[in-house]
C-alpha cells in the first residue's frame, strides 16, 4: 500500500513538507501542458517518459542511418507524395 507521511500541522517541518507538495503537483501541471494531455502522477510521468525515450531512440536510428547514406550518395532526395 501506499501510505502518506506528513509531519504534523504544528511542526518546522510542516512547511517544507507542504512546500513540496505544491512544487511536485506544479511540475506534474507543468510536464501535463508540455505534452498536452494530464498526467496522473510521477508513475505515470515515468511511464510517458519511458515511451518517449524509445521513440526518440528510433528517430536517432533513422537518422544515422540516413547521415551513413547521405555520407556515400549526397544527391538530394525529392520525396514524391501521391495523393488518393
Amino acid at each position: 500500500m501506499n501510505y502518506q507521511i506528513n509531519p504534523p500541522e504544528n511542526s518546522p517541518a510542516f512547511d517544507e513538507w507542504a512546500d513540496a507538495q505544491q512544487d511536485k503537483k506544479d511540475l506534474i501541471h507543468q510536464f501535463s501542458v508540455m505534452l498536452g494531455e494530464p498526467v496522473l502522477d510521477y508513475k505515470h510521468m515515468v511511464v510517458i517518459c519511458a515511451d518517449m525515450e524509445a521513440r526518440l531512440n528510433k528517430f536517432i536510428t533513422i537518422r544515422d542511418q540516413l547521415a551513413i547514406l547521405e555520407d556515400v550518395f549526397p544527391a538530394d532526395i525529392i520525396l514524391r507524395v501521391e495523393r488518393v
